[in-house]
């Protein structure tokens, strides 16, 4: 199960459940390793399924007109700002 995620600390996890000298130790390194890249995985993937629903909120044939207006907006505000401040400096 855990050759799903090919990752170097898989390699290692072997590494020291072998050296470990002892079925059960070995055992108990490799479930540890196996219950934190679960955990570390489903935290990804809920991550994910919350970004995608953010993207998918934003969906709306309204909202990208009123993105580029308000940007629009905002460059003309700082363009007169520093049309006006670099009068003042002068």
């Amino acid at each position: 199960m855990n050759m799903i995620v090919p990752c170097p600390t898989v390699a290692i996890m072997y590494s020291y459940a072998l050296d470990s000298g002892d079925a059960f130790k070995s055992t108990a390194v490799f479930a540890s390793y196996a219950l934190g890249t679960a955990i570390a995985l489903a935290g990804v993937i809920y991550a994910i399924y919350k970004v995608a629903n953010a993207m998918r909120a934003l969906n709306r044939p309204w909202l990208e007109p009123l993105i580029m207006r308000v940007a629009g907006v905002l460059t003309a505000a700082f363009g007169i700002y520093s049309y006006m401040a670099d009068a003042a400096y002068f």
